[in-house]
């Protein structure tokens, strides 16, 4: 059985990819929001004192950790060893499939080092999923929290969001080197076999990515593969983006100019 992990970050189509490839039969891939996340929570519920929180702690980790007084008491006293514990059980259920994967963040990684540790000595494959534009990314993100909705199986309502031009640059910067970090950790600290499947790409020419990603996954049954999931913002940024003359005078001329489009 090949084992997989999705490294990423929010707000680039990982619960599309996920059902995508959870709707193969010899892949088990579920779509929750990430294995370590308390809660799938907006960042204004979570000062919500938690009797007035409707959502549920959702993550595996979370429930794995909170299903007993004892593991309670060893995520705060062993954590790494019960996070070891814990993946290890995770991959080690049998799915009745070929293929098992499951996601996490680049925050979560940040957190949790000892996940980087259990991947390198186990046998595992990581499929890098990125979402190069960054400017819809980053929209995405604001109407996720305004919205407090990640995810649809209709279409929704049109949402605006304004951006602040000033910080656009800095912060795409920042994130394609991220980027550029995390592919050099696969290749020089991770030591894994690695594939690098970009949103984009996804949207452009989902059959023949999707081909190859089976072929990373050693999965030589192609199909069609769909998802319940829809884009909840299908419209341009300029229909979206409240101030989108500003942000297009601040990216004019720069490397990042091409997300306007």
């Amino acid at each position: 059985m090949v084992r997989f992990l999705i490294i990423t970050q929010p707000r680039s189509g990982s619960a599309w990819f996920m059902s995508s490839l959870n709707s193969h039969p010899r892949i088990y891939c579920p779509r929750h929001p990430t294995l370590f996340s308390k809660h799938n929570l907006s960042p204004f519920k979570r000062f919500k004192p938690g009797f007035l929180q409707v959502d549920k702690p959702v993550s595996p980790y979370y429930k794995y950790r909170s299903s007993s007084l004892k593991r309670r008491v060893a995520h705060w006293l062993g954590r790494d060893k019960l996070i070891r514990e814990f993946l290890s059980g995770l991959y080690a259920e049998n799915h009745g499939t070929d293929a098992v994967g499951f996601k996490v963040n680049y925050s979560q990684i940040n957190r949790y080092p000892v996940v980087v540790s259990w991947i390198k000595e186990n046998d595992l494959r990581i499929i890098h999923l990125i979402r190069s534009n960054l400017l819809k990314r980053l929209v995405s993100h604001k109407i996720a929290n305004i919205r407090d909705l990640r995810h649809s199986t209709r279409s929704v309502e049109t949402t605006a969001v304004y951006i602040d031009p000033t910080i656009l640059i800095e912060d795409f910067r920042r994130r394609q080197n991220r980027f550029a970090r995390y592919r050099k950790r696969f290749a020089d600290d991770f030591k894994k076999p690695f594939l690098e499947v970009e949103y984009e790409s996804l949207m452009a020419d989902f059959e023949s990515e999707m081909h190859r990603v089976l072929e990373f996954l050693e999965i030589d049954d192609f199909m069609p593969l769909t998802s319940e999931l829809v884009k909840v913002n299908p419209n341009t940024l300029a229909d979206i983006v409240e101030n989108y003359d500003e942000v297009k005078q601040a990216l004019a001329g720069s490397e990042f100019e091409p997300f306007l489009y």
